[in-house]
């Protein structure tokens, strides 16, 4: 077998350990009910730190308890508002919404990573890919983690008690 077809199946290997990460992440941070077979309902919002008007929404609808629990997107432009309103509500579920993908090209955002640490990741300008089957074509596995890891640090220096993880458009899943 030729390196390139080793290589993309060594890359299929890893990219469904980082799906099996996120599935067990999610469940190890599920709080469990005990046993008393009560059912709950999550009412969850993501994109939430993505731009100032998502961000509004998003609060809105946690303040007036529409909303249960909400996912944010580390890289993108809104984080940083978002995460104070996170510090001023810890009695609130918060988790992070994994970005690989930049789907607002105008204002596109990049990696918390520098670029060039993550050069699978971006696009000629640094931002990430537009859609996830750019992602999949480009991307290294190795630097997807590392990229995620760097996304779960950022979140927690800026106080977020992360309780789930979820990934933007779905990109964990898609195939090559």
């Amino acid at each position: 077998m030729s390196q390139h077809v080793n290589g993309r199946i060594e890359n299929r290997i890893r990219f469904k350990r980082i799906r099996s990460l996120i599935v067990v992440l999610s469940l190890l941070l599920t709080s469990c009910d005990g046993g008393r077979g009560e059912r709950y309902l999550i009412v969850h919002a993501d994109d939430a730190g993505m731009c100032d008007s998502v961000n509004r929404a998003t609060m809105a609808a946690m303040d007036q308890g529409v909303v249960s629990s909400a996912s944010l997107m580390v890289p993108c432009p809104g984080f940083e508002d978002f995460a104070a309103y996170v510090r001023e509500h810890p009695d609130k579920d918060f988790g992070i919404h994994f970005v690989l993908t930049s789907d607002l090209p105008a204002d596109g955002w990049g990696p918390v990573l520098d670029p060039d640490q993550v050069p699978s990741l971006v696009n000629e300008d640094g931002c990430f890919w537009e859609t996830p089957g750019e992602v999949v074509s480009h991307a290294v596995v190795d630097e997807v983690e590392k990229e995620l890891r760097a996304q779960i640090e950022h979140a927690l220096e800026a106080g977020v008690d992360i309780s789930n993880v979820d990934t933007h458009r779905f990109v964990m899943f898609e195939r090559r």
